[in-house]
């Protein structure tokens, strides 16, 4: 548990933090939200530790981190924006130090090399001065970050998940809007019920690709080490989606199923209107129905009693 009572920081008369109230139960996720300068730094600082209070009170589990840092400490873990390592020093040796200077000196060198692998970087790496590390392997993504401290993946992933859904939700609601418009636009006096078959099956294919893309970056961010590579490999397949995969489908269906020329179209058009779709009705025997049909309406027994002598198509010419 931590506790705020009426604890106030003022710097040579400045008030960074005007006591504040606090208390957070085990359990509860609690975020700082401000302005800056609104004391949300000073406040974790004071209960850190790393600065004294003017007035008023930090406690951990109703310790007092003023009167024992010490021992408040051991129930602390904090992430720094900017990790400060020591860069003559080696990977393994920043470790060994930081772990010892938290009260972890029990680790052995077996469990300590075991968490450059839990965090994404190679077994070599231990042995190499911070110095020689590049930025993604002095600040490794928040997901392996996490997966060390023992968050359950599922919790890792659900977060993500839904992370990537709000943010593709903005391009997905707008678009959906958009779609009923158009269809409500060009339906006329139909009505949005007679359409809306098209318009679910335009938001489920939506939902498809963006529910792809989404599991497609949680993939990539579980296996890759390295937030430029997972950029990387996001891009290309965002490449081979939007660019290469339309093209050679294409290419594809052209050549499995070849697009008629306009003559051979219009030489097809005639032949089933000749003979019928698959050679069922020809032309002969539709007006041979047709005349059937009409004569009874009519109650006669030839064209040339029909009042209207014109009525059968191909007899005109005999009225």
């Amino acid at each position: 548990m931590l506790e705020a009572i009426n604890l106030t920081k003022k710097y040579n008369g400045a008030t960074a933090l005007d006591s504040l109230n606090l208390k957070i139960e085990p359990g509860e996720v609690f975020c700082l939200l401000g302005a800056n300068g609104a004391g949300k730094t000073t406040t974790i600082n004071l209960f850190l530790n790393f600065i004294d209070p003017t007035s008023g009170a930090a406690k951990i589990k109703d310790i007092d981190v003023t009167a024992r840092p010490l021992e408040t400490k051991r129930y602390l873990a904090y992430i720094p924006e900017q990790v400060m390592l020591y860069k003559n020093l080696t990977g393994y040796e920043n470790l060994e130090y930081f772990s010892a200077l938290a009260g972890r000196g029990e680790y052995s060198r077996a469990r300590l090399l075991g968490f450059f692998s839990e965090v994404g970087l190679q077994r070599e790496a231990a042995d190499q001065r911070v110095g020689t590390y590049s930025k993604g392997m002095r600040s490794p993504r928040t997901y392996r970050m996490l997966a060390s401290l023992g968050v359950p993946p599922q919790s890792l992933a659900g977060g993500k998940a839904l992370g990537a859904a709000i943010a593709l939700g903005l391009l997905l609601v707008p678009a959906a809007l958009i779609g009923v418009a158009a269809i409500m636009l060009y339906s006329g006096d139909v009505g949005f019920g007679a359409v809306a078959g098209r318009f679910a099956v335009m938001a489920l294919s939506y939902l498809l690709y963006y529910s792809i893309f989404v599991a497609a970056s949680l993939i990539v961010s579980a296996r890759v080490k390295t937030s430029q590579i997972a950029l990387i490999v996001l891009l290309a397949g965002w490449f081979l989606n939007c660019f290469v995969l339309p093209r050679v489908v294409t290419d594809l269906a052209g050549k499995l199923r070849p697009t008629p020329s306009a003559m051979r179209m219009m030489a097809d058009i005639e032949h089933d209107l000749e003979l019928g779709i698959d050679g069922h009705g020809s032309r002969g025997a539709r007006i041979e129905e047709l005349k059937a049909r009409t004569l009874k309406q009519y109650g006669v027994d030839s064209i040339e009693k029909l009042p209207v002598n014109s009525a059968i198509p191909g007899q005109a010419e005999r009225g």
